[in-house]
């Protein structure tokens, strides 16, 4: 079985070090650049989520290989199952950081736009500015919710594909890994509703993520 690689690498690279190319400029002083900043973490909180999908996958499948089929060597079966359930810890960890990062720009980005309507003069524009922020606002406590609710169901996961393995490294043998299939099967159809959680977290991240983006390639262009 191959350990799954994200290709995501790259789009992270760029990504963090566009972020950061921002938050180094200290107080940013544009509105758009503070969006700018909200759209990347946004993005790159996308790719970890998909990371992290990935990860659980491979995990899953690696415990799957062990259990199901297992081969000759089940020494060597098992460290490939144990690593990627350190990936896995790895990844949530990551996932956690990139959140942060969506509530850092966002409450920024919120802020510095509250500040701008304060100096508008006409109550018409101030109104329509108003309407749009709450909008903005709304969209961001769904994002951050759905967030959470993603991260809520993964933790369970984790401990128990932690517990498996402490299992299996006692008992690494055909009886042992007998025992374990009930609880395998339980890691597979949890593990699907969190792939599935986790799926759709992503898409709306990189959504979000392009609305609020001030470069956005639209209609094709």
């Amino acid at each position: 079985m191959k350990i799954l690689i994200p290709k995501s690498t790259a789009v992270l690279a760029v990504g963090s070090l566009a972020l950061g190319a921002l938050w180094l400029n200290g107080c940013v002083s544009k509105g758009y650049d503070k969006s700018q900043a909200a759209s990347w973490s946004l993005q790159i909180a996308s790719e970890e989520v998909q990371i992290e999908r990935r990860t659980l996958e491979s995990a899953l499948a690696a415990l799957n290989e062990l259990v199901t089929k297992p081969p000759e060597d089940l020494i060597a079966a098992f460290s490939r199952f144990s690593t990627t359930v350190d990936q896995l810890v790895a990844a949530a960890r990551r996932n956690e950081t990139a959140a942060r990062r969506v509530d850092q720009s966002s409450a920024a980005y919120l802020l510095n736009w509250d500040k701008e309507l304060g100096t508008m003069s006409f109550d018409a524009i101030r109104e329509r500015s108003q309407a749009r922020k709450v909008e903005v606002v709304n969209h961001f406590d769904l994002v951050k919710r759905r967030y959470a609710e993603a991260q809520s169901t993964m933790q369970p996961l984790i401990a128990y594909l932690q517990d498996i393995r402490k299992a299996l490294s006692t008992d690494l043998t055909l009886a042992g890994l007998e025992a374990m299939k009930g609880a395998v099967e339980n890691a597979n159809a949890n593990g699907g509703k969190v792939q599935t959680a986790l799926a759709n977290l992503s898409a709306e991240l990189s959504t979000s993520g392009a609305k609020m983006s001030s470069v956005a390639v639209q209609n094709g262009q």
